[in-house]
């Protein structure tokens, strides 16, 4: 399965790509290292970009794997402001370092992540029947005051009420962009992507019955759509961005994944 998944999501990646002004974004698979988790972000970037974020049906930006760590990442990079949208906890000594829980882990309350608020805005409105499809993009009363974000994009590819395959892309604040002082201009975006649900120990839960795949082909087309829904995202912004904006011109892809 994890074999399919990847050449289905290869497909729309390699495939025809919208037009996306003077070039077209690349994608690039994060290489898997040895143990542990590879950095979202390299450290000595070449290029305009993003990272794609395997995310969370709650929509959080934060808790264990990937999430956790481009969480951590944002926090830190903002840390002085991280405590009115970040669901991490700071010391109140050492401002740029996390309270840890017991698992050793940054510790993280889910009701105090922003992003989490904010996805969920902008999930409702990007479902409703005249955005379906569309890439709906947030206007100024959709921010939370505290969020460090200029632009934010989301695409679904269903009105369910359930946000699987649902895309988001947020354009961070110059000052809350993860990496050196020196990369900043570089290391610009941050993509989110909630996980398709197939055939997996959710499929007897009452709350997830409705939006399991439970044929293959099914599960495999919401995780081809999943990926049409973070390139055209990724094209709607390079077509409408302002004259200051960064050109996305590169997007790191962690192992793309749904349960099956």
């Amino acid at each position: 399965w994890e074999t399919a998944c990847q050449s289905v999501f290869g497909q729309v990646l390699r495939g025809p790509t919208p037009a996306m002004g003077a070039k077209q974004v690349k994608f690039e698979m994060v290489p898997a290292p040895r143990q542990g988790l590879p950095p979202p972000y390299p450290e000595d970037p070449k290029h305009k970009m993003g990272f794609l974020v395997p995310g969370d049906e709650d929509l959080f930006l934060g808790g264990g794997g990937f999430n956790g760590v481009v969480g951590q990442m944002l926090a830190k990079a903002h840390y002085h402001g991280a405590d009115k949208w970040a669901g991490f906890k700071f010391h109140k000594e050492k401002k740029s370092e996390f309270i840890e829980d017991p698992d050793g882990l940054a510790e993280f309350v889910q009701d105090n992540c922003e992003y989490s608020k904010f996805h969920k805005v902008l999930f409702e409105k990007a479902r409703e029947k005249k955005n379906c499809r569309k890439v709906y993009e947030a206007a100024p009363e959709d921010f939370p005051e505290a969020l460090p974000v200029t632009r934010s994009l989301c695409r679904v590819f269903t009105e369910d009420p359930h946000p699987c395959g649902a895309v988001f892309m947020h354009v961070l604040e110059e000052e809350a962009r993860p990496g050196e002082q020196k990369h900043r201009a570089r290391n610009f975006a941050v993509l989110y992507a909630v996980e398709v649900l197939g055939n997996s120990k959710l499929a007897g839960d009452k709350e997830h019955k409705k939006v399991v795949k439970k044929k293959a082909e099914d599960f495999i087309r919401a995780l081809y759509d999943t990926g049409a829904n973070v390139v055209n995202v990724a094209s709607h912004y390079n077509r409408t961005r302002k004259h200051d904006d960064p050109l996305l011109e590169r997007i790191r892809v962690p192992i793309f994944f749904g349960r099956y």
